[in-house]
């Protein structure tokens, strides 16, 4: 136990004399009549280069098995429709395969909307333009 003990206080003794040093350090460099700048962050994340096939767009043929894929499997079964479609979905993750999904609904929600607004202000009793007669353009010329 008393070991341990010399072991501890020699261990914090150094460390005492390293914080020391380094407030010394410190303050001769800000003694100094030059300005330093702060130091730069380093960023933990290393950058990997994206691949050419992430950033691909969808083709409609893609987009159809994707949709018969949700047809015949499910909406969910993710791996299981890349792997039925494997041919087709080339270069695609089953996470691609619900992001592009889900953008799908969120698109036709939206139509859908348009077209019920639309519907809510077209007047009901008349869908197409009605043209004057010869009698009506005479009165007015």
């Amino acid at each position: 136990a008393a070991g341990r003990k010399r072991r501890s206080r020699r261990i914090a003794a150094d460390s005492k004399e390293d914080a020391k040093r380094e407030e010394e350090e410190k303050g001769d460099k800000s003694s100094s009549s030059e300005v330093s700048s702060p130091p730069q962050k380093r960023s933990k994340r290393i950058p990997v280069p994206r691949e050419e096939e992430y950033d691909r767009r969808w083709t409609q043929v893609e987009v159809r098995a994707l949709l018969e894929g949700v047809e015949e499997l499910g909406e969910g079964q993710w791996a299981e429709i890349l792997g039925a479609y494997q041919d087709i979905l080339i270069n695609r993750t089953p996470s691609d395969l619900r992001m592009k999904y889900r953008n799908l609904l969120i698109k036709q929600q939206r139509e859908h909307e348009r077209a019920q607004r639309i519907a809510k202000h077209r007047p009901a009793g008349r869908k197409k333009p009605v043209r004057w007669g010869v009698e009506e353009t005479e009165l007015l010329l």
